[in-house]
């Protein structure tokens, strides 16, 4: 029997709409005004090493990225060229509890602020794998890892043509240093250069196949050039390497839905948040976006309200507000498990 379509389900879609990719490149750092400086330093509550991996990211009071970077080996970050504005910034590393705080650089009454983050491991898990430094950190030469080091402090800087040198000699000294390719393939995605950042993630993953952040740049790449089967074999082939990398299994979800494969999405968003249950709130409207797609309208209208409650006044918080509103009025209910899911006109 045929199956009909929810009237509702066009409006919903609408109505949340998400920019699902994440930014894993800082594109939009690098055309600020020099105005301040927001810079501050990561560690571990359990004095772990800084997972690989981690990222720290800077969005507006309204939910609007500005920029996103690997946190430094040694733990450091710095955004330069950064307007006076009230910022959120946001730490997310694999295995650790997501941290955010407010910055309160609105007023512009002063040039640096400093912001000092520990992150705090989940419950009863493991300390990751990726925590440790990446197999060709040890085996590149003394004076590869020396130009990789003058590289990256240039790129945390926005100084993309002395970064490029920096990185290009590390890896011409060393082609297999992946973590230098990594960064090099930031610059070259900056410079819209997306066949040489190509090349150098897949150099990467080729060299160094315990260097997650790789399989997890490429995997975004190949997503926002649509090659979405090369984006689904690249994830899959790093979460053969970290089964458990709730990063990986998050990008994974993207890249389903954005394929039409709305089951995978949900299975793999919904391990990711298992492993990591302190999601960002956009998170919460991505799961949701499946779960419509799915006429899983109770389970939809869950995630939307989970929303809502982390971030009331978040970017997406209106339309996510109409959306719930709709499906309530069609008499949907929250279901929060599996089994049930609550449809339009069957609560």
């Amino acid at each position: 029997m045929a199956t009909t379509r929810s009237p509702l389900r066009a409006g919903i879609v609408s109505a949340v709409a998400l920019l699902v990719g994440a930014l894993a490149f800082p594109r939009t750092i690098f055309c600020q005004t020099i105005i301040i400086t927001i810079a501050g330093h990561v560690k571990t509550a359990d004095g772990s090493p800084v997972p690989n991996g981690a990222t720290v990211s800077l969005e507006t009071g309204r939910g609007e990225r500005v920029a996103a970077q690997p946190v430094g080996a040694d733990g450091s970050f710095e955004f330069d060229q950064v307007a006076p504005k009230n910022y959120y910034l946001t730490v997310t590393a694999e295995n650790y509890q997501t941290f955010r705080q407010f910055v309160n650089a609105g007023m512009g009454v002063s040039a640096y602020y400093t912001v000092d983050v520990t992150l705090k491991p989940l419950a009863n898990v493991k300390a990751p794998a990726s925590a440790l430094p990446a197999l060709t950190d040890e085996a590149a030469p003394k004076s590869a890892r020396k130009e990789y080091k003058a590289g990256a402090e240039a790129l945390k800087k926005n100084d993309l043509k002395k970064a490029r040198q920096h990185l290009g000699k590390a890896v011409a000294e060393y082609p297999c240093y992946a973590r230098a390719q990594a960064s090099l393939a930031l610059v070259d995605v900056a410079y819209h250069k997306t066949d040489e950042a190509e090349s150098a993630l897949q150099k990467a993953v080729q060299c160094d196949g315990t260097y997650l952040n790789s399989y997890y740049m490429l995997g975004e790449l190949y997503q926002n050039e649509k090659k979405l089967k090369e984006s689904e074999a690249v994830l899959s082939q790093g979460l053969r390497v970290a089964p458990s990398s709730w990063p990986l299994l998050n990008q994974l979800g993207r890249t389903h839905y954005a394929m039409g494969k709305y089951r995978e999405a949900a299975s793999d968003f919904e391990q990711a948040e298992s492993l990591h249950p302190d999601m960002p709130p956009e998170f919460h409207l991505e799961l949701a976006n499946v779960y419509v797609q799915m006429d899983r309208y109770g389970r939809a209208l869950a995630e939307m309200e989970t929303y809502l409650r982390l971030d009331p006044n978040g970017r997406f918080a209106a339309s996510a507000r109409r959306a719930s509103e709709a499906l309530r009025k069609q008499g949907v209910t929250p279901v929060t498990t599996q089994s049930n899911p609550a449809r339009p006109g069957n609560p």
